[in-house]
């Protein structure tokens, strides 16, 4: 594998893992289309012996997870309304952009964009428990994200993912968000550099803190 392909792999892996704690190589291979099997996992012990990765046994399957290290380096800043990039994304390239977010329930961990967001829609519904899924999408308008939307009814979540091809939010039981109705919804994970902008600007405006 050239030079530029193999960042670019890593990069690729990399974001996923950080989406999507404890993922298994053949999930990852599979998500990301990357073939055959056995080089993903080579790949991945690659990035293990580097530091960015973390390698866990669970129940016999080997797992995946963004090192803590990777996580929160380059994320100290003094600033109170602008992100740290934790590396510097030119053009084209993915986004590995931390942020850390401060609400009435506590502060985050940093987190990649897609989990900002989660966070972001479970600290809006925490303070607003009656909030029904109407109210919801008028807070974070579904136009945010085209296709996708920003959140969805899990039951309507797994029939486009399905219809994709590929998973399309977030499900984890950990990401899923029930209502007071008793209604579970999701975010999608499909969310941009530029698409996340106004859902931070939503944020602020509800009172929440990001760095």
């Amino acid at each position: 594998m050239k030079t530029n392909e193999k960042a670019k792999a890593d990069e690729k892996v990399l974001e996923y893992i950080s989406d999507h704690p404890k993922t298994d190589a053949r999930t990852v291979a599979k998500e990301l289309n990357m073939k055959p099997i056995y080089g993903v996992e080579k790949l991945l012990k690659q990035l293990v012996r580097k530091g960015l990765v973390v390698l866990l046994e669970e129940d016999g399957v080997m797992l995946y997870s963004q090192a803590a290290s990777a996580e929160k380096s380059g994320d100290e800043t003094t600033s109170v309304e602008e992100p740290v990039k934790k590396t510097t994304t030119p053009t084209g390239k993915r986004d590995f952009t931390k942020y850390t977010l401060t609400h009435s329930g506590g502060k985050t961990e940093p987190l990649s964009k897609g989990r900002l967001a989660v966070a972001i829609v479970k600290a809006f519904v925490g303070k607003n428990k009656s909030a029904t899924l109407a109210k919801v999408r008028e807070i974070f308008p579904d136009e945010i994200v085209k296709n996708y939307c920003v959140v969805q009814p899990l039951a309507e979540a797994k029939k486009k993912s399905v219809a994709s091809g590929r998973d399309r939010y977030f499900m984890d039981a950990d990401s899923q968000i029930t209502l007071k109705d008793k209604k579970v919804i999701v975010v999608t994970s499909q969310i941009s550099v530029n698409e996340i902008k106004p859902i931070i600007a939503i944020a602020r405006k509800l009172g929440m803190t990001i760095k």
